[in-house]
């Protein structure tokens, strides 16, 4: 699905944020659950629209949430 691609611009900004900056520590991984959250958020508005489940988001995030945070976790490490 595109939705999955589009939201994945948070995790561009974490990436050029990870070449400015250093992101191990505890401060690269509270920006990186951050980032995920905003991609998982966004994605989820977007697909709970689309699917008309706009009372399902939050069963949409979570999975969607981990899915972002696996990139993340490979952006930091």
């Amino acid at each position: 699905m595109s939705f999955l691609g589009y939201s994945l611009l948070p995790m561009l900004f974490l990436a050029v944020a990870g070449l400015l900056h250093s992101l191990n520590g505890v401060a690269g991984v509270v920006c990186g659950c951050l980032f995920a959250g905003w991609s998982a958020f966004s994605c989820s508005a977007l697909l709970s629209v689309v699917l008309r489940m706009e009372n399902e988001k939050m069963l949409v995030g979570y999975p969607l949430f981990l899915f972002y945070v696996s990139f993340s976790l490979m952006i930091i490490f």
